[in-house]
């Protein structure tokens, strides 16, 4: 929860959610875990209204640690945007190739079993994908559109 939540009276809008995700993005970078794990949730609650958030963990690309940073001021409107978040995040993938995936997360776990690679989509198969939903979704807003249609003719009678 951001700064302004746990105040009275408590206050939730989009930057919040910006908030959150900042929060969402250091337990991704910290294979899962939340900040303070073992702290009691008022102890949380203070150490959140007062901004001292803990550092990013270690490995976290600079431009995310920077990102974050920027997310967690007690200050809503100096928050960025989802918009600019998302970009500034889609530039930073540009330049951070993906970990292997044996380093990923979920090989940590002992009792996983990893599946076999499959291929990605082909281009061709996606847009097929994405034509057949089109089409499901247009026939279904016609069907009911008929229905809804029908129901609003006056009845014909001889």
């Amino acid at each position: 929860m951001a700064p302004e939540s746990l105040r009275r009276p408590m206050k939730f809008s989009t930057k919040s959610d910006v908030w959150s995700f900042a929060v969402m993005t250091y337990e991704v970078f910290n294979c899962g875990v939340k900040p303070w794990p073992d702290d009691p949730p008022k102890k949380i609650a203070t150490a959140i209204r007062r901004c001292h958030m803990p550092p990013m963990p270690d490995g976290t690309p600079e431009d995310v640690k920077t990102l974050v940073s920027q997310i967690w001021v007690a200050d809503p409107a100096q928050r960025p945007t989802m918009k600019q978040v998302c970009s500034s995040l889609f530039s930073a993938s540009r330049k951070y190739p993906p970990p292997p995936a044996e380093k990923f997360t979920l090989n940590t776990i002992k009792g996983v079993t990893r599946a076999p690679p499959e291929s990605p989509p082909t281009m061709e198969e996606t847009a097929d994908a994405e034509e057949e939903t089109d089409s499901h979704l247009s026939r279904t807003i016609e069907r009911r559109s008929g229905i809804d249609n029908a129901s609003e003719q006056p009845s014909q009678t001889p």
